[in-house]
């Protein structure tokens, strides 16, 4: 994973919550909200497990790390660009924390291991040997 790499996918992770955030928080998609933000929720989970596996092979700290900047990033986003055009009211709402739960917890369990890699190349090699 290089920094540029990092950066443009923390740009996107920034743009695509955003816009679920926007659509999810500030308007009414959906008659009934328990089935909206249960989309939203898989929606999440669907998005951070994709751009966290884009980012290539990572160590446990590395998610970490990565779920942690994305909280902070996100969180500072939210309070400068989307409580201009959604409102406060979405700080509380519990879906919306819940919804960062989620996607820390996808970076975390789904991200791409770095010890998983190694052994999968440790087996190749062993198989070239005999």
């Amino acid at each position: 994973m290089t920094i540029k790499k990092f950066v443009f996918i923390l740009f996107l992770q920034w743009v695509v919550f955003s816009i679920l955030k926007y659509y999810f928080f500030g308007k009414e998609i959906l008659t009934n909200s328990n089935t909206q933000h249960l989309i939203y929720w898989v929606l999440v989970i669907i998005v951070a497990v994709v751009l966290v596996r884009s980012l290539g092979v990572i160590n446990y700290f590395e998610g970490i790390f990565t779920a942690f900047l994305w909280f902070i990033v996100g969180i500072i986003s939210d309070l400068i660009i989307l409580t201009a055009l959604i409102g406060y009211g979405m700080y509380k709402e519990w879906q919306f924390w819940v919804g960062y739960l989620l996607m820390a917890l996808a970076v975390f369990f789904f991200h791409r291991k770095r010890h998983v890699e190694i052994r999968k190349q440790h087996q190749v090699e062993a198989q070239k040997q005999h």
